[in-house]
């Protein structure tokens, strides 16, 4: 196993994971957490999640938070998905259900009960720009496969609309593939707090996330973002058209055939 603090350790068990699951999936504890970004500089330690498949690329979870950033990846990386591999190889296949959850704790939870889950890093990681899957779905076949759409308690809170959006939306987007959308309901901890798949698993166990209540976009629930989802893809379409109608009138640039001394240049101008 990669060197992993006891505090990473207990971190990963209280999400539900198992003490196997955590060995095979390479998490590792950053020794120095500021030669990864100055921000990091005043983290008391970084727990690194390698995405499978991706060469080296991680997220990291900071702890304690630096403000409201839980998570830090490096400026300028793009957005990829998480995805074991034991759920990759089935992702070919649209007889077997498969799960889409928020991080890659709660994917790796899933995972390891027998649903195979891809993990998006936020609420709104799962698209492309323009409304549509990101491309990293591409390999998955979504014709007539039951899909199942697991985000964090909070997206059930009025105060969080934003959130529950970004769920209808890839409902949307999912099924616009030809999936069978369901959506579990994650209800609050017993204290009221925000809690995640994981967190019910950890406390409750699988047979209690399997008997949470599902349902369907056309359910009240959800179904009461549909205008905002209609106004929203009206203008990514839009957003779209637009860019293609600039791109078109682009010409190519002819380089200026003679090197250019830039300071040179300014000094000109300047003057």
């Amino acid at each position: 196993m990669p060197d992993l603090l006891p505090s990473h350790f207990k971190h990963l068990r209280a999400s539900g994971l198992r003490p196997t699951t955590i060995e095979t999936i390479g998490v590792y504890s950053v020794p120095v957490p500021g030669e990864l970004s100055p921000i990091l500089a005043q983290c008391e330690s970084v727990l690194a999640f390698p995405y499978p498949g991706q060469n080296g690329y991680c997220r990291y979870r900071l702890f304690p938070p630096q403000g409201s950033m839980k998570y830090f990846q490096e400026p300028g990386s793009p957005t990829h998905l998480y995805i074991l591999p034991s759920v990759r190889s089935v992702l070919a296949n649209p007889n077997i259900a498969i799960a889409v959850t928020e991080g890659e704790k709660k994917s790796i939870c899933l995972s390891q009960f027998g649903i195979p889950t891809i993990g998006i890093p936020g609420v709104w990681s799962w698209g492309n720009g323009d409304g549509d899957l990101h491309p990293e779905f591409d390999s998955t076949c979504f014709i007539d496969r039951d899909v199942l759409v697991v985000f964090d308690s909070n997206a059930w809170r009025k105060e969080k609309e934003e959130v529950g959006h970004a769920l209808y939306a890839l409902g949307k987007a999912l099924e616009n593939r030809g999936a069978k959308v369901e959506v579990a309901i994650v209800p609050p901890a017993e204290d009221g707090s925000d809690q995640g798949c994981d967190d019910l698993i950890a406390k409750d166990g699988i047979g209690k996330f399997k008997e949470l209540k599902r349902i369907k976009l056309r359910h009240d629930g959800l179904a009461q973002f549909k205008p905002w989802w209609e106004n929203w893809r009206k203008t990514k379409n839009q957003e779209a058209k637009d860019f293609a109608r600039i791109a078109s009138r682009m010409q190519p640039v002819e380089l200026w055939p003679d090197p250019v001394d830039g300071i040179a240049l300014i000094e000109e101008i300047h003057a």
